[in-house]
């Protein structure tokens, strides 16, 4: 019976020895679970706010000027390196990692988890320069997008198609006018040359008077207009010269040169939205935020590295002076051929021309001309108009594309005394509106690379950012962290964000 008993206890004994080390182990289990559950937890919520951090070390200057979020990696300094990026993301892990940095110096406290950074490295980037400017042109047509009304975009359009259908800037008019009047001028002093023989001989055999007939007033209708021509486009439409802008920029410092030269940073991961930025439609609003935030003739900002920012997008050229000769030499192309397209059309100044033209035939002596005479006042008819467009449409006025005969301004003896009633026709295209029509008129890549010039001059003009580059500017980051834990842990995350 005690033995019995005795068997029992014993029994009892070891059924709560192994009882209580079942329970002690699932309990230490549960423990180390939690443990390891703890640490993967506060590793990625570490993880995830070091990233956040990065992401908003955003260059203040660009987002200000330019609406454009993006890391820049010299930050601020001479250097521009995705190691400066890795050092402030492992700065970040260690603080978000270390007790003190959440329970101050003067707590009692015991880390549980023991989490260390094994190592964090940038593994990819999107940079904005990356595929010629694409998460640039992107980010862009964001900001702005939803503010472009479309009826203003398909009358761009149009003007565009008309343009280049009817090859308006392809008609070398000018260069014509000039040929022409070249030709007038060898025929003229050619018969004036047999004149003079012919009176010298006539002199010696009669006695009567000899009555001269002034005609160089008429005798070249373009003269005085090919005469400007040789000013520069400046001078034929801006009467104070002096008010246009001498800013230059060395663009060989710029973006674009560094692209042409192969010395530029690209990143290694794809835009993850799928671009349709050569669509006409999406290009024309990437090109309304260039309007939005550059500047142009008569709207420049003294704080910009060039004053006018949107013809040197479409000109490219170091000087402001050169890249508005550049769109206002395009302007009159395309006023004077437009002009030119309907003189030809209108019945009655035809009729006029071919007046002048037998009148200037029979005061010269050079009726095999005639044609020529008729033609050549044509085009300075045609030029006067254009002319007369131009300064209209630089005083903030509005042209139709083609002209009516209620449209036409300029009379029969090419005048240029409008008393400076350069109204416009109240409709049409603007001084902008050319602008824009050039830009599409641009290739995409030089269109954005110039751009991003721009944008790039500015920004090293703000403080802390002479050696700012736009290659170095991070629109998606990839990182990958390892950590590890003293109490025999390690684990990998990897993450990824970007700029909506």
């Amino acid at each position: 019976m005690l033995n019995r008993r005795n068997n029992c206890a014993g029994y009892m004994t070891v059924y709560l020895s192994l009882t209580l080390a079942v329970l002690l182990s699932l309990c230490l289990t549960m423990i180390e679970g939690a443990r390891s559950n703890a640490i993967i937890l506060e590793s990625e919520i570490a993880c995830d706010i070091a990233l956040n951090s990065i992401m908003a070390e955003y260059n203040r200057e660009l987002m200000k000027q330019y609406n454009i979020f993006a890391i820049e990696d010299s930050y601020g300094g001479n250097n521009a390196s995705l190691n400066n990026t890795e050092t402030h993301l492992k700065d970040y892990l260690n603080n978000n990692f270390s007790a003190t940095h959440f329970l101050g110096l003067f707590m009692s406290y015991r880390d549980y988890l023991g989490i260390e950074v094994d190592n964090a490295e940038v593994e990819g980037v999107l940079y904005l320069t990356d595929n010629r400017g694409e998460a640039f042109m992107r980010r862009a047509y964001e900001a702005i997008k939803d503010d472009i009304g479309l009826t203003m975009l398909e009358e761009i359009q149009e003007a565009v198609t008309n343009i280049e259908n009817d090859g308006l800037e392809d008609n070398d008019l000018q260069n014509q006018m000039v040929l022409l009047e070249g030709q007038v001028e060898d025929a003229q002093e050619a018969a004036q040359e047999a004149d003079e023989d012919s009176e010298s001989d006539s002199e010696s055999e009669s006695s009567g008077e000899i009555v001269e007939v002034e005609s160089d007033a008429v005798s070249n209708p373009a003269a005085s207009i090919v005469t400007r021509f040789g000013y520069g486009t400046s001078n034929m439409f801006i009467d104070d010269v002096s008010t246009i802008s001498s800013k230059q920029v060395d663009t060989s410092l710029l973006i674009s040169n560094r692209i042409r030269s192969g010395y530029v940073n690209s990143g290694n991961i794809t835009l993850e939205e799928q671009s349709t930025i050569d669509n006409l439609a999406e290009r024309l609003v990437f090109q309304e935020y260039l309007l939005r935030y550059m500047g142009q003739y008569k709207e420049e900002s003294d704080e910009d590295a060039l004053a006018y920012q949107i013809e040197y997008i479409i000109g490219g050229h170091s000087s402001d002076k050169e890249n508005l000769d550049d769109v206002l030499s395009r302007i009159f192309a395309i006023r004077f051929s437009a002009d030119y397209i309907y003189i030809q059309s209108d019945d009655q100044k035809k009729g006029i021309a071919e007046v002048f033209a037998e009148l200037i035939a029979a005061l010269t002596n050079t009726e095999s001309l005639e044609d020529v005479y008729k033609e050549l006042y044509l085009l300075a008819w045609a030029s006067t108009e254009a002319i007369y467009d131009v300064k209209c449409i630089l005083a903030g006025n509005r042209m139709n594309l083609y002209k009516s005969e209620d449209t036409w301004h300029t009379s029969m003896l090419l005048t240029e005394d409008y008393d400076e009633d350069y109204s416009g026709d109240g409709e049409g295209l603007s001084y902008t509106d050319y602008l824009r029509i050039f830009m599409t008129l641009t290739n995409k890549d030089l269109l954005v690379t110039r751009a991003m010039d721009m944008v790039e001059a500015d920004i090293r003009l703000t403080p802390g950012n002479a050696n700012f580059r736009m290659d170095a500017c991070i629109d998606t980051i990839q990182v990958q962290v390892q950590v590890q834990s003293t109490f025999g842990y390690n684990y990998s995350f990897r993450l990824k964000r970007k700029y909506e």
